[in-house]
């Protein structure tokens, strides 16, 4: 959590929505914004490693309760 809100300057609820299949090709991430705007942020070699070896899904899933 704590790179992507650095090295690629996303937001708290930018974060909690990343998906696995928002990795794009080239090194870059599909980051869905404020008011339903999407826009591409590229992303460190490091960070790709890290998402293409999560499960598919979303990156941080969490229960209905918020728990």
């Amino acid at each position: 959590m704590l790179r992507l809100a650095g090295e690629a300057g996303l937001r708290r609820a930018e974060i909690a929505q990343v998906h696995t299949g928002d990795l794009m090709d080239g090194g870059a991430l599909l980051v869905h914004g404020k008011g339903g705007k999407n826009r591409v942020v590229p992303i460190s070699t490091y960070l790709v490693s890290l998402i293409r070896q999560a499960p598919a899904g979303w990156l941080f899933p969490n229960t209905p309760t918020g728990i």
